[in-house]
């Protein structure tokens, strides 16, 4: 699941998760994440604190073997300044529209929810989204589509793709980098679902 939550006039939180497994299982942990991250993000403005809290709770209460990859972030508004966390989540994409330079962000590698124990310590990291800039955030079902040839999509064509799609409108960007997808893997089936959030700041 995706969200973007405002936390007040001059902040929006930024959320990406990916629960493992599917059916009925991953459906319950996915919902029990989702409140979870309602309820915590009025609790803490810190976004590894957190994750740390989810981590905790979904301990607590979920007692199947399901656990997720959660990105967090809080986003300034006025500055572009935005501070994050992430629990293995795959790192999103920054973007320069002006340039066409496209990298992936640093410090995505911590712990999975609810995958080692209930007291995990997650870092925070800070990033500066100037104007004319975008971030393509994703799910590991974009990486991970294979073509006929069992070639993975791969990092470095998401960056590479984004890069030549950085000047697009973003609903354009999204369309050209799921069209590409299909050039790739053609008619080979998604084996893992998919999601993408491309947020620009004018």
């Amino acid at each position: 699941f995706y969200d973007l939550l405002r936390l007040d006039e001059g902040r929006l939180g930024i959320v990406i998760g990916d629960v493992s497994g599917h059916g009925a299982p991953a459906m319950v942990a996915m919902a029990l994440l989702r409140m979870l991250y309602r309820m915590e993000s009025t609790q803490t403005a810190d976004p590894a604190d957190l994750l740390a809290r989810i981590n905790a709770k979904m301990f607590d209460h979920l007692p199947t073997e399901q656990y997720a990859t959660m990105f967090y972030g809080v986003l300034e508004l006025a500055s572009g300044r935005l501070r994050y966390s992430s629990a293995g989540h795959p790192p999103a994409v920054l973007i320069d529209r002006q340039t066409r330079r496209a990298r992936f962000i640093e410090g995505c590698q911590g712990i999975p929810i609810k995958l080692l124990a209930p007291s995990v310590v997650y870092v925070n990291h800070e990033l500066t989204m100037p104007a004319g800039y975008s971030l393509l955030f994703f799910t590991d079902g974009l990486v991970e589509t294979f073509n006929d040839a069992a070639d993975v999509y791969g990092c470095e064509r998401v960056a590479a793709t984004m890069s030549d799609l950085a000047r697009e409108e973003p609903e354009a960007a999204i369309q050209g980098l799921l069209a590409d997808l299909d050039r790739f893997r053609k008619d080979c089936p998604f084996l893992d679902d998919l999601s993408l959030l491309l947020l620009t700041r004018e």
